[in-house]
């Protein structure tokens, strides 16, 4: 257990450097610390090496796609340590690239406010406000 801790420390610090310099949407998708990702392939495939191509994609997919929600679902030591006054759940504090994919899908696909309000508080989507935001920033490309 005490090597796994250890190996969280090492995870907190990387992802707390990456959130430094956030991710913003500009049409990449590299935003995963290497440690991070690192850390979830190893987790995936064990100590082997996978002998396709097409499986290498799909487990490097797979790692990318944790990571980034293991990276949104971090919470810095501020936000543990803050008492708050109500009982307010923790806010987040950057958007994955998954996150703002699903997001402006769902609003391309439905535009269902609802929709959108479930997702959000299930934690896998951008507020509606942002969506707006990144299609008004799409239109002026």
């Amino acid at each position: 257990m005490r090597k796994i801790f250890e190996a969280s420390v090492v995870l907190r610090e990387s992802i707390e450097q990456a959130k430094q310099d956030p991710w913003v949407f500009n049409g990449t998708l590299e935003v995963v610390p290497h440690e991070l990702h690192s850390m979830i392939l190893w987790i995936l495939k064990g100590m082997y090496t996978v002998k396709s191509e097409a499986r290498t994609h799909a487990l490097n997919q797979s790692a990318t796609v944790i990571s980034q929600q293991i990276l949104q679902a971090h919470k810095s030591n501020r936000q543990i340590l803050y008492e708050p006054k109500s009982t307010a759940a923790f806010r987040s504090t950057m958007e994955s690239p998954i996150t703002l994919g699903i997001s402006l899908y769902c609003d391309h696909k439905w535009r269902s406010h609802k929709l959108a309000s479930l997702l959000s508080h299930a934690g896998v989507r951008v507020s509606y406000q942002r969506v707006k935001q990144c299609i008004s920033q799409i239109a002026k490309v």
